[in-house]
């Protein structure tokens, strides 16, 4: 970490738009609409001085609540050129959550659109400003008001407009809440010079250049929707092409705006790997990948080793893997330049030290299992906290919750601190044991949980959710057999039980604790 050279200033960004302003940096392909560098500076220094005239201007905080669109990655720009505090939230999220989230975060102004004001229409708990985004036209308006509307296209001269007026690269940029898989969302604080430097330092590991354009199709107001397939892009001055939010339903049409718009980096969530993996039948993607994909990465959650392996197999392209938290953002990431490490999560940042540590805090020796510990200048800077306004800093240290090991500089998830299970006094990661289940063709996802065991301290369960077609009792005596030969007799689950479906958070991942809840009933 010390050897790094960070960026210290905010022209970093304006001289990216500089260097970079008649290259196209934004397809819309949901709009059929192109945006250079100059005319992205342009259109949201024109939005700039819109919200300066609804008196809306650095440190506010701004709440998003959009779907895929251009007019969001503009919102996003103008909030990063006028120290305004973006705060993406989710559409998917349930009312009360995203009522939490405002009161929480005490934004004063709220962006919704057509599709995304329907939850407050009936509701009286939400006492900031809505600004009103009619889509197909492109028009903002206050409280859905034609008075004081603002049309997107709009341009100003950006150099001109006096971008990052009175902001300093520490200034609180973004405000990310966690998705809130086991209690309320969290709200995590970053400034500029985390983002930025996050950033930098995994374009120059992963070796992304401007000659990379990404395909969006993850959900804008989720982290690696607005900061890996938006802001990263533009640090790398790449290029992006947005779609429409990943659904089961578009995996029929995946690859049309992927061709058609010449992309050649994907990234992708295990879950749309596996949607691919079972539901793509045709050609024409196996045949693109192989011909004209330069990159494809995956990260946000973890990947089964037999997703992988299926999907590399069938489209012809290895896929990069990442690891990070909305903590830390990106952690660790492989190369597509050094050699595949089997059940790693690539080399760690040059950002990061990481330490591994035991229940004592002693830090741990090469190879052993223990919770990762990140140290650094590029962490969070804290949880919000807007009811006792005590902010604990995280400028040095972060405990993840996970545990793992390091061995030469790269990293291995063992799992989270929270769901590891204690079986005879014997630490045992479910990450493992899944892994096995996940190798049976018939498994679509599987979560193993520890309950209590009155002389075990814990017995291990193991709950699946199976593809259709399976029978369960044929199944599970496939694996229990294939425990057996694979595992450990200590590792081995003493239950098998069969979901309909898991319950997941708004990010997509498998939420545990309510698993374990049902369980316990």
């Amino acid at each position: 970490m010390d050897k790094y050279n960070y960026i210290s200033s905010l022209d970093f960004i304006k001289n990216i738009i500089e260097a970079k302003k008649d290259d196209v940096f934004i397809i819309d392909s949901i709009k059929n609409k192109r945006i250079s560098y100059i005319q992205l500076g342009n259109m949201s220094m024109a939005l700039v001085k819109h919200f300066n005239f609804l008196n809306i201007k650095k440190g506010d905080k701004l709440a998003v609540i959009l779907n895929n669109s251009s007019e969001f990655a503009i919102i996003y720009f103008a909030c990063l050129f006028s120290g305004i505090v973006f705060i993406p939230i989710n559409p998917a999220l349930s009312i009360d959550q995203k009522e939490y989230i405002i009161e929480e975060s005490c934004a004063k102004n709220i962006i919704v659109s057509n599709d995304t004001i329907k939850d407050f229409q009936n509701t009286n708990k939400v006492k900031s400003n809505f600004l009103f985004l009619d889509q197909p036209s492109g028009i903002l308006k206050s409280n859905n008001s034609d008075n004081n509307s603002f049309q997107f296209g709009i341009e100003v001269d950006f150099f001109k407009s006096s971008p990052f007026l009175n902001i300093d690269i520490s200034d609180i940029q973004l405000i990310i809440y966690t998705s809130g898989t086991t209690s309320l969302p969290k709200g995590v604080v970053h400034s500029y010079k985390n983002l930025i430097n996050n950033a930098w330092s995994f374009i120059n590991e992963v070796h992304i250049n401007e000659e990379n354009r990404f395909y969006n199709n993850l959900a804008m107001t989720y982290t690696a929707g607005n900061f890996n397939l938006l802001f990263l892009p533009f640090v790398a001055k790449a290029s992006l092409v947005i779609g429409e939010t990943f659904s089961a339903k578009s995996v029929l049409k995946f690859w049309d705006p992927i061709i058609s718009n010449k992309v050649n980096t994907l990234w992708l969530v295990p879950t749309i790997a596996s949607i691919l993996n079972d539901f793509d039948r045709g050609e024409i993607g196996k045949k693109y990948c192989r011909e004209h994909m330069k990159l494809m990465l995956i990260g946000t959650a973890p990947l089964p080793q037999n997703v992988r392996n299926k999907f590399q197999e069938k489209y012809g392209h290895r896929l990069i893997e990442s690891y990070g938290l909305s903590e830390t953002l990106l952690i660790s990431t492989e190369k597509p330049t050094t050699d595949l490490v089997e059940d790693s999560v690539g080399e760690i940042l040059p950002i990061f030290d990481v330490k591994i540590l035991d229940d004592s805090e002693n830090i741990l020796e090469d190879g052993k299992v223990g919770e990762i510990c990140i140290f650094s200048n590029f962490l969070m800077l804290y949880y919000t906290d807007n009811k006792t306004s005590k902010n604990k800093y995280y400028k040095k240290e972060f405990r993840t919750g996970d545990y793992g090991y390091v061995k030469n500089n790269i990293l291995f998830i063992s799992g989270r601190k929270k769901d590891l299970i204690i079986r005879g006094g014997i630490n045992i990661s479910p990450m493992v044991i899944e892994n096995v289940l996940y190798e049976n063709e018939a498994i679509k996802e599987s979560a193993v949980i520890g309950v209590p065991h009155p002389q075990m301290g814990e017995e291990i369960v193991a709950t699946v959710v199976l593809k259709k077609g399976y029978d369960f009792s044929l199944v599970e005596s496939e694996l229990k057999e294939e425990c057996k030969t694979k595992l450990s007799d200590i590792y081995i689950p003493t239950k098998f039980i069969q979901f309909k479906e898991f319950p997941h958070s708004s990010s997509g991942k498998i939420q545990k604790t309510k698993i374990r809840e049902q369980l316990l009933k």
